[in-house]
């Protein structure tokens, strides 16, 4: 697999991670866009990813798709 790719993948499940303890803040981040480029990645790289990350990808299971990026960049 790319690393490039799951490099980008990681870092923007990071970032939608990062974002949710702070929905209980004033003033937190919107997690809308965030979610949309998580969408956007995985129509981009349908192709590319490996089938087990593709599927957690598909049905927004982002912690198991986190999990396997780290398991395939090991």
């Amino acid at each position: 697999m790319n690393p490039e790719i799951l490099n980008e993948l990681a870092t923007a499940l990071e970032r939608y991670f990062k974002a949710i303890p702070l929905q209980k803040e004033p003033n937190p981040p919107d997690l809308l866009p965030l979610i949309k480029n998580l969408g956007e990645l995985q129509k981009k790289y349908h192709h590319d990813l490996e089938s087990e990350l593709r599927h957690f990808m598909q049905r927004q299971s982002y912690e198991k798709a986190l999990l396997k990026i780290r398991e395939l960049q090991s």
